[in-house]
């Protein structure tokens, strides 16, 4: 059981990464920093790769944890967006 908690904080955080890098890096390409969002993007594809393998072998709970990880990153990225937005 405690294996299980683990795999699904892992998948969950990995989701939380790579939707919130997306989300913050939508703010380096609409104000066209190209260096940043060339290594956001890169960051953006490690999470994925990494993620996506407990995902896809994974039942229902890891799709569960994966979407919620997911939803929650997108939240923190509009918010830190949102104050990248007004700082530059």
């Amino acid at each position: 059981m405690k294996g299980l908690k683990m795999s699904l904080f892992k998948i969950f955080i990995f989701a939380y990464i790579q939707i919130l890098l997306i989300a913050t890096n939508t703010i380096n390409v609409a104000n066209g920093k190209l260096l940043e969002a060339m290594i956001t993007s890169l960051l953006i594809g490690v999470a994925w790769c990494v993620g996506v393998t407990g995902v896809a072998s994974g039942g229902l709970k890891q799709k569960i944890a994966y979407c919620v990880g997911g939803s929650l990153g997108c939240g923190s990225g509009i918010i830190i967006s949102s104050y990248l937005g007004t700082s530059i």
